[in-house]
Formats: structure tokens, sequence, C-alpha cells
């Protein structure tokens, strides 16, 4: 399998733009891409679509202040330490992050909404004013060891299988994580 290498020439031919400057809108779905490191020359960014890539860090758009709508289902982002690259963002206003391994942190949506307190909708479901009541509320999640997180043989079939999943199924086995959790606590 090759690696799909994004880079200036990739990104002016799909969008027809004739500088990165120009570049406001893209749509990646399925690319296989994992190295966005370009976004941090994509400074009027106002909607990125990059569903169904291999996306784990979300660094480089921590420059696209004019960012309003970010699509990441089906990638790899999996802390919340990854979120707080989006927080200076003040004009995002919806973030797609489900079929993520981080959408199976316990509380996930209220962390999220914690962190971007701005954002108006989260995984297709507007935030209510309860939910950001209530992710002040809830505590904040201790930082766990990236290497107990993210390695060994449940999280490599997690991955695996998250794109296999329907969302009903990414609940149910969420529920079941956290059930076991709470077994050994």
């Amino acid at each position: 399998m090759s690696v799909f290498v994004l880079n200036e020439a990739f990104l002016l031919q799909s969008t027809k733009a004739s500088s990165l400057n120009d570049i406001s809108n893209i749509n990646l779905y399925g690319k296989g891409i994992s190295n966005i490191e370009i976004f941090r020359k994509l400074p009027n960014l106002v909607i990125a679509s990059l569903s169904g890539n291999n996306i784990s860090t979300l660094a480089p758009f921590s420059h696209c202040y004019l960012l309003k709508e970010l699509y990441l289902r089906k990638n790899n982002v999996s802390s919340l330490e990854e979120i707080e690259n989006l927080k200076d963002l003040k004009n995002l206003q919806y973030l797609f992050l489900s079929d993520n391994p981080i959408s199976l942190i316990p509380n996930y949506r209220y962390h999220i909404i914690r962190i971007l307190p701005h954002i108006r909708k989260l995984d297709s479901t507007e935030i209510t004013e309860i939910e950001r009541e209530e992710a002040f509320k809830i505590p904040q999640p201790v930082k766990e060891n990236p290497r107990e997180v993210t390695t060994g043989p449940i999280y490599e079939a997690i991955t695996l299988l998250l794109p296999l999943l329907s969302a009903e199924d990414v609940n149910v086995l969420t529920q079941r994580i956290r059930a076991q959790k709470a077994l050994k606590l």
C-alpha cells in the first residue's frame, strides 16, 4: 500500500487555487493522509473535510484561524491533548471526530466542550446549554501515560475495528470498556 503525500502541488491542483493563501475549502476524504503539516500554510482555510484518513495530530490546524468547520471522522485522533491545538480557533463552530479513538474516552463530549466552549456542533449534534453547564462540572481527566493508551493489542484491535463499526456498535463497545474499567477500580 502506498502512502499518500500531501504537498502544495496537489493542494493547488485539487482546489484550482493559484496559491495556498487562496484555499478556503478543501475536501480530501479517504486519501490515506497521515501527514498534514502543510495545513500550517493555509491561513485562509474555512472548511476542511478530511474524514477517512490516518490523521492523528491536530497541531497543524492551530494556524488556521478562520477555520469554521472541521470534519475528521474515521481518523486516528486519540487524545484530548490534540484538541488543545484547536482552542485558539475562535471561529470553529462545527467539529466532527466520531469514529476516532478519542471518542471512546469517558465523557468525551463534555471534555471537548470544555476545551472548545465556542463550538456549536460536535459530531452531528448541536451542543445544548445544559451540556455546556455539565461540561464544567465533571472532573478533568487524569492525563494517562500515552504509551499505555496508544499501544498494545487491545488498542490495535480497536483502531482496526473502528472503521467497520456503526455508531451504535461503538457506543456498545464504549459502555463495555467503561464497565470493565469500573470493575478494576
